[in-house]
């Protein structure tokens, strides 16, 4: 029960840490388009993965802005015991351009190795949609999998570009009530998917370090639709469309003009997954060096 709660976790956070929170999820970050589109910045961001009170490991993020163009990079590693008993690694990466306050990826890769094996996935896009899918070992056609058609391919985003996608909205134009309202179309490369979010509360965070944030935070409830290239028969995916408990807390950081995805939230059928910043710096010509550090 232990090892099975532990790889369905582990996909879990993934996907929402890289498809906004990936399958689902993933597993990230653009400002407004203001970076994007008038300047060039660096944005480097860490979180610590807790599953039921245990630190598993962490999530890397590093995203590159250059007028419209961006690059980012993410990666996740998995570990109990140092390593002796579970050992996960994932890394992924995206570029492409931003149009209309929007990411418009042209590439999408992804691979992960675990002790026994490794698997690696290549994706391109062209005018809007998936033009090309390498996948190695080969997806195993399935009965049981809903079918992606081509329609499924269009005008959709990768998970990586999924999070950037969540800080387009910047704190000076829109309320984070407003930034919590979208609705994400991803495809992995394996499956089509909606992520929703909504406004569901505030808090306010009340860290005690001097150097950790505090303020409000908008919490925005994640509701995943499936569409194609899944399994509904699966347990796991079941409980992934029934729940109501998915959540990303974004916090503003005016500063930099962008919302931050600081704390995110994934549950499974045994407890709680979470992923929480720890470091999250900006760097950009005009303004310097933003950050805070849990």
């Amino acid at each position: 029960m232990r090892v099975v709660s532990l790889m369905y976790s582990k996909k879990a956070l993934y996907c929402t840490a890289v498809g906004v929170l990936l399958g689902v999820s993933a597993v990230c970050f653009a400002s407004g388009g203001a970076f994007a589109a008038k300047s060039d910045a660096k944005i480097h961001a860490v979180y610590k993965v807790n599953f039921r009170g245990f630190n598993l490991g962490v999530f890397k993020i590093w995203s590159n802005f250059s007028k419209r163009k961006y690059n980012m990079q993410g990666v996740l590693k998995l570990s109990v015991l140092k390593g002796v008993f579970f050992k996960w690694s994932g890394k992924s990466e995206s570029s492409g351009s931003v149009y209309s306050g929007k990411p418009k990826p042209a590439s999408f890769s992804f691979n992960y190795k675990t002790r026994r094996k490794s698997a690696r996935l290549n994706m391109q896009f062209a005018k809007g949609a998936v033009s090309q899918i390498v996948s190695m070992p080969p997806t195993k056609p399935s009965k049981k999998r809903v079918p992606v058609e081509e329609k499924h391919m269009r005008g959709v985003i990768d998970p990586l570009s999924a999070l950037m996608s969540l800080t387009m909205v910047s704190p000076a134009s829109e309320s984070g009530k407003t930034a919590c309202k979208r609705r994400i179309p991803i495809f992995d490369g394996k499956e089509r998917y909606d992520l929703i979010l909504s406004y569901k509360k505030t808090v306010q965070l009340k860290n005690e370090n001097v150097n950790s944030y505090k303020g409000v935070a908008y919490v925005c409830r994640i509701k995943y639709v499936p569409i194609a290239g899944h399994k509904p028969h699966r347990k796991s995916h079941k409980f992934m469309v029934k729940t109501e408990n998915i959540e990303v807390w974004l916090v503003p950081m005016p500063a930099a003009n962008l919302y931050v995805p600081y704390h995110i939230v994934v549950p499974t059928p045994i407890g709680y997954a979470t992923l929480t910043t720890t470091v999250f710096e900006v760097d950009t010509p005009e303004r310097g060096r933003t950050a805070f550090v849990q």
